[in-house]
């Protein structure tokens, strides 16, 4: 299994990538030959649909708003964990083996799950021809792990060594840095992975709350793009999905919003990286840009301007050049 935590600095770092799960998430609009369609169920479900008929392959993803933003500092890394969980099982798998099995049977050759800051999200691409099987299996898996005894313990081992393999990796310890100087109200929301010793007291009547508080339909998302009709996603999604009780989960008011206070100067630190040479030194400047928390229009434009002095064709970059000369 390769279950990772996925690395972004979205919601408070708007400049990093430029289309955020929440963004599309908070505003359904009609969808035009570029963008997908969107619609939501009755049990509040949002589904993006995309339609690419290049070749006969779907990919179906399933998320929900949590990870990050959700945990508070004594159960930080239990969403992740949770994350590694849905891979052991459920009602239509009854181990990990059989889930293996399923997913071979389905013609899956790309699947993984990730947590971040902003959602966990599950994800395989499959021969369109299998679209509704595809979706019944992530409907099983999202709504009814099994979430067993053994695995669990199993798996908190994994998610560990996951955490050790990191903990002293220069980028960790840079990034570590970055968010405790940032967002000090609460740094762990910006890593997912959580600590050791989270993971190791965790029990499994934290990870059965965390399904029925966060593993809802008004709080998901369901994307489905490829070699697909619209239409007939949406008779699925209803078919499939269409019973998944609602939840009472209300994501913009329980979740914490970082400080918009800046800190009083410009702060510099300095640190070893074996993992470059010795000849070379590198400079990195971070900023904090507009966040997605207070002013969302304002990230857009960001997102433009720091795609564009990144870029190595762009003026800024090419006179960096020049003054090497």
């Amino acid at each position: 299994m390769n279950c990772g935590i996925a690395k972004k600095r979205g919601r408070f770092v708007a400049f990093v990538f430029a289309l955020s799960f929440c963004a599309l998430f908070a505003s359904c609009k009609k969808s035009a030959s570029l963008y997908p369609e969107c619609f939501a169920l009755d049990n509040g479900l949002t589904v993006f649909v995309r339609e690419d008929h290049k070749v006969p392959l779907a990919y179906i993803e399933i998320a929900v708003r949590a990870g990050g933003v959700t945990q508070r500092r004594d159960n930080a890394g239990i969403f992740h964990l949770y994350e590694h969980m849905m891979f052991k099982g459920n009602s239509m798998c009854k181990d990990s083996a059989a889930f293996q099995k399923t997913l071979a049977e389905l013609g899956v050759d790309d699947w993984n799950g990730t947590t971040g800051e902003h959602c966990v999200n599950y994800f395989f691409t499959i021969p369109s021809e299998d679209l509704k099987k595809g979706m019944e299996f992530w409907s099983a898996a999202i709504r009814e792990p099994l979430l067993d005894e053994a695995e669990f313990e199993a798996e908190k081992k994994v998610v560990i060594s996951e955490i050790q393999a990191n903990i002293n990796s220069p980028g960790t310890i840079l990034g570590a840095f970055f968010t405790k100087t940032f967002y000090p109200d609460a740094p762990w929301q910006l890593d997912p992975s959580g600590a050791v010793s989270t993971v190791q007291n965790a029990r499994l009547s934290e990870l059965k709350s965390i399904k029925e508080k966060y593993y809802v339909p008004n709080n998901a998302a369901l994307f489905i793009g490829g070699d697909v009709d619209a239409k007939e996603v949406r008779r699925l999604a209803q078919e499939i999905f269409g019973d998944w009780e609602r939840g009472s989960f209300d994501f913009n008011s329980e979740c914490a919003v970082q400080t918009q206070e800046p800190f009083g100067q410009t702060k510099f630190f300095v640190m070893p990286n074996e993992e470059v040479s010795p000849q070379i030194a590198q400079t990195m400047v971070y900023y904090r840009g507009a966040d997605a928390d207070f002013d969302r229009a304002s990230t857009y434009p960001l997102d433009l301007f720091t795609n564009y002095i990144n870029g190595p064709d762009s003026s800024f970059v090419q006179e960096i050049l020049a003054d090497q000369d």
